[in-house]
């Protein structure tokens, strides 16, 4: 019936007032793209490599080097914490670009997750070694090792990187990386 919101007049009538508002601004869909494998990598390699930003300790002195060594960067305990600097300054670097409204990269959860494995992952492997790491800090100084690694293990290392290369000359396959696993793992 005339006047009901239901009928096509009113329908007609609605769109047509809409559509002559010039005011509409146009919508930019917002987006979040998959994780750009190399802003992936680039995450898990500066968080690998931030637990051995100790190493400016040697400039203070040998001995503050031998005692902080592996210290509070290579803390369990301060390992989320760690993750969430890191994280923040990667989603930082790969913010979203504020003209198209789309994400360059992953959010911020995709940062934290790599970082976190990534540290954790290189103090896994300093927990290996006769030096010993010290996992509780700041609450311990105690370093903890199983001593199965000599600090330097160059079969370990050489294992590592062929397999690196091999995965930078193959990028499309899997293989390289699971041959140089199971080498470390045999």
């Amino acid at each position: 019936h005339t006047g009901s919101t239901r009928s096509f007049d009113y329908v007609r009538e609605h769109n047509a007032a809409v559509n002559r508002l010039y005011m509409m601004v146009e919508r930019v869909e917002i987006t979040a793209s998959s994780p750009a494998t190399w802003q992936a990598v680039a995450t898990g390699a500066v968080a690998a490599t931030f637990p051995d930003l100790d190493f400016v300790l040697g400039y203070v002195s040998e001995l503050a080097y031998l005692r902080g060594h592996r210290g509070v960067t290579h803390s369990i305990v301060l390992l989320p914490l760690w993750g969430l600097l890191l994280a923040a300054l990667m989603s930082r670097l790969f913010a979203r670009d504020r003209a198209t409204h789309t994400w360059r990269g992953q959010g911020f959860a995709a940062f934290y997750l790599v970082a976190c494995a990534a540290l954790a992952i290189h103090i896994a492997g300093d927990l290996i070694t006769q030096f010993g790491t010290m996992i509780l800090a700041p609450f311990s100084d105690r370093r903890f090792g199983l001593g199965t690694t000599f600090i330097i293990d160059l079969p370990l290392t050489g294992i590592i990187l062929a397999g690196l290369a091999a995965s930078a000359l193959w990028r499309r396959s899997r293989v390289p990386a699971a041959i140089a696993l199971v080498a470390l793992a045999g």
